[in-house]
């Protein structure tokens, strides 16, 4: 059995477990849609201003994962709104729904990367 076998095993073992997690840290379309349809949420889009140049969900604010915490209360200053956040693969999303939750706000949703997030929006 070749020396790099078991590497290449742990590494594949902790890449599923990080997928396992991003797939279970995003809100289901059922909560989306019950969100969408009190039109009172946010649409956040945690990318890079570039990125967000590049192409954006319409009606999305862009507030880069890393000024989030710094700018959330200019745009977002009741802690109990509805805020859905989207970045490119859910990853930044995700660390920005953690930070916020930190800071106190309740209702802080992940819908993963922007494709996804195009998806449920337009459900």
């Amino acid at each position: 059995m070749p020396k790099n076998i078991g590497v290449w095993i742990g590494i594949a073992v902790v890449a599923g477990v990080l997928f396992l997690l991003k797939q279970k840290s995003l809100v289901g379309t059922k909560i989306v849609k019950d969100i969408m349809s009190e039109k009172e949420f946010m649409l956040i889009d945690v990318r890079t201003p570039q990125e967000y140049q590049g192409g954006n969900i319409k009606g999305a604010v862009n507030l880069p994962l890393d000024n989030i915490t710094r700018d959330i209360s200019q745009t977002a200053s009741d802690k109990s709104q509805k805020l859905l956040l989207y970045c490119r693969s859910g990853a930044r999303s995700g660390m920005a729904v953690r930070l916020l939750k930190k800071q106190g706000y309740t209702n802080v949703f992940n819908l993963g990367s922007f494709s996804r997030a195009a998806k449920l929006i337009e459900l």
